[in-house]
């Protein structure tokens, strides 16, 4: 009942003035998609309220249900280097950003680039922290550099997440994480929310996903630049649909596997999901779709925890972090 609607910033040589005129342009479209639906579903007598925080769209459905939405940026490259866009995009309801992407930006270095800019995080990426933390915005600190994240980690005095990655010491990939940097998160009262992407949870798929991966890439690059063409379109799905007859793909009982190293590091109550579906050309094995999530539950069961620790890697852990970001800001 607390969906993330995601505004994601793929790698471009457009300007960032142009990007964050289209992002604004984005934001609108949510709404303006979402509201008539809300009212289609729900009584209009129905209330919106601000259980959770000020910032939350809360559609209560009845005494004991409601629906919450709330919108996340990830890459902050839209910023411009300019604090008021920050602000602009938190009066329009972004409430979490991922600080960069596949590149390095303005703000920090990306955990995918070879040359680095800044070593960690740029100057403007401290303002950009603290303004974030007075405003009560998550930091996200998936696909940044370790050396950002223990940035990050040392100017930031709201517990940040890592929304969507896995463990390093299970799939020796960038975007994981080692289990000291899961540590220190986890001791600076964050979360590490679990990738199902299946590179990311099992090396030796990984491995052999890799060219499939970069055609993919290539295929959505060229559809982005031009929109309109069914040929690329088709294109990008052609290389999709490749990926999907590769028989290696690993079980969610592998994702599972992630979540569990996480819990015997830190324990239950700093590890959370960050399924990423909309981001990954394929799933793990038997979770095809959010309609298989309850597989998850069942395996956390199996493999021993109680059930209020499964409730918190369900989401309550991300709901505390939220709500200690929301009350540390500037009021």
């Amino acid at each position: 009942n607390f969906p993330r609607c995601l505004i994601y910033t793929f790698p471009t040589n457009k300007s960032p003035k142009h990007i964050c005129v289209h992002l604004r342009k984005f934001c609108d479209s949510v709404y303006s998609s979402i509201m008539p639906m809300v009212f289609r579903y729900f009584s209009p007598r129905n209330d919106f309220s601000n259980t959770l925080s000020e910032q939350i769209f809360v559609i209560s459905a009845n005494v004991y249900k409601s629906i919450s939405i709330f919108l996340g940026m990830e890459n902050g490259l839209p910023f411009q280097k300019d604090l008021s866009v920050l602000r602009l995009f938190y009066r329009m309801g972004i409430r979490y950003v991922t600080l960069t992407h596949a590149g390095n930006n303005d703000i920090c270095d990306s955990c995918a680039t070879k040359v680095k800019k800044w070593n960690g995080v740029s100057p403007f990426g401290r303002k950009v922290i603290k303004e974030m933390n007075d405003l009560g915005m998550i930091i996200d600190c998936s696909h940044i550099s370790d050396d950002a994240f223990y940035d990050v980690l040392k100017y930031s005095k709201a517990p940040v997440v890592a929304t969507h990655s896995c463990c390093r010491a299970l799939t020796n990939h960038p975007r994981n994480m080692t289990d000291q940097m899961i540590k220190d998160l986890a001791a600076n009262g964050g979360v590490i929310q679990i990738n199902f992407y299946p590179a990311f949870i099992d090396l030796e798929y990984g491995n052999v996903l890799a060219p499939y991966s970069d055609i993919y890439d290539a295929a959505e690059q060229a559809w982005r630049a031009h929109p309109t063409s069914k040929r690329l379109l088709q294109a990008k799905r052609d290389a999709q649909n490749e990926i999907y007859k590769i028989a290696t793909k690993p079980s969610y009982k592998r994702l599972v596997d992630h979540i569990m190293h996480a819990v015997e590091l830190v324990g239950p109550q700093y590890v959370g999901l960050g399924s990423d579906f909309d981001g990954i050309e394929d799933s793990p094995a038997g979770l095809d779709d959010v309609s298989k999530m309850p597989v998850i539950t069942a395996e956390l069961r199996e493999r021993g925890l109680a059930d209020d620790e499964i409730k918190m890697i369900l989401g309550e852990n991300f709901l505390r972090v939220f709500s200690k970001v929301e009350s540390i800001k500037c009021k």
